[in-house]
């Protein structure tokens, strides 16, 4: 079956399992949904002028054609199942491209490069020291375990990445946050330490860009949870340049993508964030709009924003008291009070 992604040419063995969500594990593994990953990922290489790249879990390896295609970075395929080393050979030849393609255990390879792309089928855990490794510079890691980071499964997010968690109304950015932590203490390791440039969430998993760079973790433990990282999660002059290469492609999901770089650009720098479900929930009011909370928040002085992590999500480093004084005078004047 041949589709189109992006610039790339794919020819899959059988239809895609699905257009949403996460999907079965296969040999030949390819899901649809992550579609906008991958555009991501162009631009950002593109943004951080990655010349080469390691896919070291490439399945159909579209990743690495679209960035050897749509950015120009000189890439290195890998893949255990010996259906995909084939796959990925002929969607080459398809898009009339020449590249190395390994097929070999992850943990066994040799073969590094500037930016070191890790994305298994579920946890990343296992293959985030040997991606360290690998990297000259970049990491990039996709975890589709989101239950486990976002606090639902408590014994099993300490077990795999050594954060007591529990549920929270921001539990998106908490996942984002002990992902970070766990790459950080993965990289100390090896003796270097990380640079988060862009850590989101969208759909069913988790992905961060990292630098690795001697920048020393900043940890936090908030309410029981932790311990966490509590820095920046995102370069915004990184992602400007992203946005930038965007405006000048067309591409399915463009849209959707230019947004997520655009209000993580512009999005404060706290821990956590206020869900006006909850507060309204809390306060019994109704809700107000979310921008005029935030517009009413910086009346006050405050910082405040949107966040990426939730549609109805505040960010502010204004204290509790103030948010909810804000929310029920937003809310009374919404209602002609």
């Amino acid at each position: 079956m041949l589709i189109r992604e992006g610039e790339a040419l794919m020819d899959l063995p059988e239809p895609p399992q699905t257009f949403r969500g996460p999907a079965k594990r296969r040999k030949i593994f390819y899901n649809p949904a992550m579609a906008n990953n991958r555009s991501i990922c162009v631009l950002m290489c593109k943004a951080l002028g990655v010349r080469n790249m390691l896919d070291g879990f490439a399945a159909t390896g579209v990743r690495g054609i679209r960035a050897m295609k749509e950015a120009g970075v000189q890439v290195v395929f890998n893949d255990f199942e010996t259906a995909a080393f084939f796959a990925i050979k002929k969607n080459l030849e398809l898009n009339g491209l020449s590249a190395d393609v390994l097929n070999k255990d992850f943990c066994e390879l040799k073969t590094g490069a500037e930016l070191c792309d890790v994305d298994p089928f579920g946890t990343p855990a296992p293959f985030t020291e040997k991606g360290i490794e690998l990297s000259d510079r970049f990491l990039a890691v996709t975890a589709t375990d989101t239950a486990v980071l976002f606090g639902s499964n408590v014994k099993k997010c300490y077990e795999r990445y050594g954060v007591r968690v529990r549920r929270v109304d921001w539990n998106k950015e908490l996942g984002a946050r002990v992902l970070c932590h766990f790459v950080a203490e993965e990289a100390k390791l090896l003796g270097t330490g990380i640079r988060p440039i862009f850590v989101y969430a969208e759909d069913h998993y988790l992905r961060g860009y990292f630098e690795l760079c001697d920048l020393e973790e900043e940890t936090t433990d908030r309410d029981g949870i932790g311990p966490l990282w509590s820095g920046r999660l995102k370069d915004a002059e990184v992602l400007k340049k992203a946005l930038e290469a965007s405006i000048k492609r067309e591409y399915p999901g463009k849209k959707a993508v230019e947004g997520l770089l655009s209000r993580a650009s512009e999005e404060i720098d706290v821990v956590g964030y206020h869900d006006l479900d909850s507060l309204a929930s809390r306060l019994r009011a109704a809700e107000p709009r979310v921008q005029e909370l935030v517009e009413r928040l910086i009346d006050q002085g405050f910082e405040a924003s949107r966040t990426i992590f939730s549609p109805k999500g505040i960010k502010t480093d204004a204290p509790t008291n103030e948010v909810e004084s804000c929310f029920l005078s937003a809310s009374a004047e919404a209602k002609g009070l």
